[in-house]
C-alpha cells in the first residue's frame, strides 16, 4: 500500500502471531502419536531460534512419515524464511499448497489454511499484492466450499484479501465486507471464549486493518477501525490487567494510529495530542517504538526528531539480523535519508546514502535466491 510518508511494516506486525499458531484437526491412525511428538519437536527448536535443526528435522521427520508431505513442506519452507531464504521459502509454501490442494479431510484442510495464509503473508511483507491475491482469493473460495471457515487461518485470510483489494483500489467495497466479517468473527470468538489468544488474534486483525486503511490514505476509515482497536485493548486490559507490558505497547500503537489519522483529515490539534499520548508510553522509548513514531513525525515534518529516531534502525538491524533486504532498504533506509536531509543534516544523509549503495548489490541477490 503506497504511502509517500507512511513505511509499509504492517505484515511484520501480522507474521509475528502466525509463529505461534498450530495445526488443528487430527487423524485417528496409528502414526497420530508420532505427529504430536515431531510437531512438539519442532516448536521447541523454533523457540530455541535453532532455524538450521528446525530445516534438518523438518526434511527428516517427513521422510519417516511422522509428517505428512504438506506439514513438512510447510516447516521446511517456514525455516527457510527464518534463515533469511524467502525465494527458498516461497518454494516450499508453494509447494505445500500443490500438495493439499485437494484435500478435503480435516487435517489436509488445516495443512491447506496455513499454507495460504503463510505464502500470502510473505508476498504482503514482500509488497508483491498481485501474487498475494492470486493466492488469498482461491483459498477463501476452497475453504468456504469445504465449510472449513471456522478457523484463524480463515479469518486472517479474509483481512488479507481485504488489504489487497484495498490496495489496487480503496474504494473497493468488498474490501470493507471482508474486513467486516473478519471483525464480527473475533467478535463472536471473543465472546464465546474470552481468552488471551482469541485477543492476541483480534489485535493482530484491528492493527492489520486500522494501519491497511491509513496506508491508503483513508483517514476517516482508518480512525474509526483505530477506535474498534482501542477499545479492544480496554477490553483486553479488564480481562487481563496484569500483562501491562503487552497493554502498553498496543495502546501505544492505538496512539500512534490515530496521530497518523488526525494528521490525515487535518485534525492537528487531535493529532499532537495523540502523539503526546504516544510519548507517555513505555514502548516509545524502546527502538523498535521510535521507529513506528516516524511515521506521523515525517507526516508532520519534523524531521529532526524522524532522523534522530532513525538513528535507531542499526539497533532494529541486529536484534533481528535483518538490513539486508530491499525491503529493508525501500521502506527504512530511505526513509532515514529522507529524515536527515530534511533536517539538514547533510553529513549524516550522504553516510546513509553510501550505506544503501553498499547494500543495494547483495540485496538484489538476496532478493533472487
Amino acid at each position: 500500500m503506497r504511502m509517500e510518508t507512511i513505511t509499509i511494516r504492517k505484515v511484520v506486525w501480522v507474521l509475528s502471531v502466525f509463529i505461534m499458531l498450530l495445526f488443528s484437526g487430527c487423524n485417528n491412525d496409528d502414526t497420530e502419536p508420532n505427529r504430536e511428538k515431531a510437531i512438539q519437536k519442532l516448536e521447541e527448536t523454533d523457540n530455541a531460534r535453532d532455524f538450521g535443526r528446525l530445516l534438518f528435522l523438518a526434511d527428516s521427520l517427513g521422510k519417516v512419515g511422522d509428517l505428512n508431505e504438506g506439514e513438512a513442506y510447510y516447516w521446511q519452507g517456514y525455516a527457510y524464511y527464518r534463515l533469511k531464504q524467502r525465494r527458498t521459502a516461497e518454494f516450499y509454501w508453494k509447494e505445500w499448497i500443490v500438495a493439499m490442494e485437494n484435500a478435503t479431510d480435516e487435517r489436509g484442510l488445516a495443512v491447506y489454511a496455513r499454507s495460504a495464509s503463510y505464502l500470502t503473508g510473505l508476498f504482503i511483507r514482500y509488497i508483491d499484492f498481485t501474487s498475494a491475491l492470486a493466492i488469498v482469493m482461491p483459498a477463501l473460495k476452497k475453504l468456504e466450499a469445504e465449510h472449513y471457515t471456522d478457523n484463524g487461518d480463515y479469518t486472517n485470510l479474509l483481512i488479507f484479501a481485504g488489504c489487497c483489494r484495498a490496495y489496487f483500489n480503496p474504494n473497493d467495497s468488498l474490501a470493507n465486507q471482508l474486513f467486516e466479517q473478519a471483525y464480527q468473527r473475533h467478535t463472536d470468538h471473543i465472546k464465546k471464549n474470552p481468552s488471551r489468544t482469541a485477543y492476541l488474534d483480534a489485535v493482530v486483525g484491528y492493527i492489520n486493518i486500522s494501519y491497511g486503511w491509513l496506508s491508503v490514505k483513508r483517514y476517516h476509515q482508518g480512525l474509526a477501525w483505530t477506535e474498534r482497536f482501542g477499545q479492544l485493548i480496554r477490553d483486553y486490559k479488564a480481562q487481563y490487567p496484569d500483562d501491562s507490558a503487552y497493554i502498553d505497547k498496543q495502546w501505544a500503537r492505538y496512539n500512534i494510529f490515530s496521530a497518523i489519522g488526525y494528521k490525515g483529515i487535518g485534525d492537528i490539534d487531535k493529532a499532537s495530542e495523540a502523539y503526546e499520548s504516544y510519548q507517555q508510553t513505555h514502548f516509545s522509548e524502546t527502538p523498535e517504538g521510535k521507529l513506528d513514531a516516524c511515521d506521523y513525525l515525517m507526516m508532520a515534518e519534523h524531521w529532526k526528531e524522524a532522523a534522530s529516531n532513525l538513528g535507531e534502525l542499526d539497533k532494529i538491524f541486529v536484534s533481528e539480523q535483518v538490513g539486508q533486504s530491499l525491503e529493508d532498504i525501500q521502506t527504512k533506509m530511505l526513509n532515514k535519508y529522507r529524515a536527515n536531509y530534511m533536517a539538514g543534516q547533510l553529513d549524516s544523509a550522504n553516510a546513509v546514502a553510501n550505506q544503501i549503495c553498499q547494500r543495494l548489490d547483495s540485496a538484489i541477490i538476496k532478493s533472487t535466491t
